[in-house]
């Protein structure tokens, strides 16, 4: 999908992402579907930005990996925002929100471990 300026706009409501799991060799499979635009920019994306000494299994794993990273990022500095605004004061107490869970999960493991 092209815009106006010629750019190409990925039009994610049209992939089709098929996610299977095999349980018993706990494997995950991931497979993303693209149409012919799409495909031709991811390769001249891949072209021009994979450094020749990595692989394209690799790369796809980079990018996949970084995007994870930036989603949890997000979603942490939400909880953060969420929690600041609810009046506890995060950065007062010298804790971010990783001690914080580390505390939880830490609490928790010694009650599963009392009980």
């Amino acid at each position: 999908m092209s815009d106006a300026e010629g750019n190409l706009r990925l039009d994610f409501d049209t992939w089709k992402v098929q996610v299977k799991e095999n349980q018993r060799r706990n494997v995950l499979k991931l497979y993303v579907k693209l149409n012919k635009v799409e495909s031709i920019a991811f390769k001249n994306f891949m072209e021009t930005v994979k450094p020749d000494n990595v692989s394209e299994n690799e790369f796809m794993k980079a990018i996949f990996s970084m995007g994870v990273e930036s989603m949890e990022g997000q979603l942490i500095r939400a909880v953060e925002e969420k929690l600041s605004a609810s009046g506890l004061d995060l950065n007062g107490s010298g804790a971010g929100l990783v001690e914080i869970i580390e505390e939880d999960n830490e609490d928790t493991q010694n009650t599963e471990a009392e009980v």
